[in-house]
């Protein structure tokens, strides 16, 4: 005899299924190849075009590298690298990381600031725009005073080798940023904290404001600056180890075209208010004229 709520109830192996009746609407991707065909359609994704603009200036990060070609490719606004998908969920990721980081000093207790009144990031300009900081916050040191605050993250080997011999050797571009952020913003320590992306291990280090390397970092701005033009760090071609992760890499040796405007013009150099001026008709232009010309970098000497 069956209990009373086993009368209506179909078992399992029974039941009838949605499929059953057709064959037209059986599931038609019930192998593995499905499986590819969504990581595929996921690196798709990650292809398409975002429609966002390079920036077009000297940033604190980049004015540390050895390469003045590098600085100068960023100045005018030439186009990164066309990125792999992997390589672009990376930067995604790093983003994410630092939000993450910034949650995690908050819920510790420190006294973040992030963002200005304005909901922006903090940013530091000079010489007409054309010298911008952008920086990732500001933390609240344990005697009051307001250090700079510099997220990384990094992978387990990168992360060891900080741990083991400091930012300023394990990853001199890092202390470069931020001694160029401390000198534009005035403030004189920096927390730089790095997160281990195998591990979730936590690393930091106070870096003290250094006035002579400052200086010599906004030397080598102000050179790229005054002609607009920069060499490059080889003559041996894209695959010189210092170029093989370049962003602009692909704009220095593989042709990558920028947007034709002035700035990126051979006969433009920068002026004051962000603006760029054309030694060809002798004035201040946004538009290019008839002797636009695609600026290139000089060989090495």
């Amino acid at each position: 005899m069956s209990a009373p709520w086993e009368e209506d109830e179909i078992a399992p192996s029974k039941a009838p299924q949605p499929w059953a009746e057709s064959s037209e609407t059986a599931p038609v991707k019930t192998s593995q190849s499905w499986a590819e065909e969504v990581v595929q359609a996921i690196d798709t994704a990650y292809e398409r075009k975002d429609g966002g603009k390079p920036r077009s200036y000297i940033g604190g990060s980049m004015v540390g590298k050895d390469c003045d070609a590098s600085v100068a490719f960023g100045l005018r606004g030439f186009p990164d690298n066309d990125f792999p998908p992997r390589v672009r969920r990376i930067f995604r990721d790093g983003h994410r990381i630092e939000e993450d980081v910034i949650f995690d000093l908050k819920k510790a207790g420190f006294q973040i600031w992030d963002r200005g009144t304005d909901g922006r990031q903090f940013a530091y300009h000079s010489h007409g725009g054309h010298v911008r900081s952008n920086i990732d916050g500001k933390v609240e040191g344990p005697d009051g005073e307001v250090y700079l605050l510099e997220i990384k993250s990094m992978n387990d080997a990168s992360w060891k080798k900080f741990v083991k011999v400091g930012v300023a050797s394990s990853h001199s571009h890092y202390a470069d940023q931020c001694q160029f952020y401390m000198g534009a913003s005035g403030m004189r320590n920096a927390l730089f904290i790095a997160y281990n992306k195998n591990t979730s291990d936590y690393h930091a280090e106070i870096i003290a404001f250094d006035q002579f390397r400052y200086e010599g970092l906004l030397a080598k701005a102000e050179r790229v600056l005054e002609s607009g033009d920069g060499r490059r760090i080889t003559n041996d071609g894209p695959n010189f180890f210092g170029c093989r992760f370049c962003s602009k890499r692909d704009a220095c040796w593989e042709g990558l075209a920028p947007e034709t405007v002035c700035r990126t013009c051979v006969h433009s150099k920068p002026s004051g208010e962000g603006a760029w001026f054309c030694n060809k008709l002798k004035e201040v232009r946004d538009d290019p004229c008839d002797h636009y010309k695609t600026w290139a970098p000089g060989d090495k000497i």
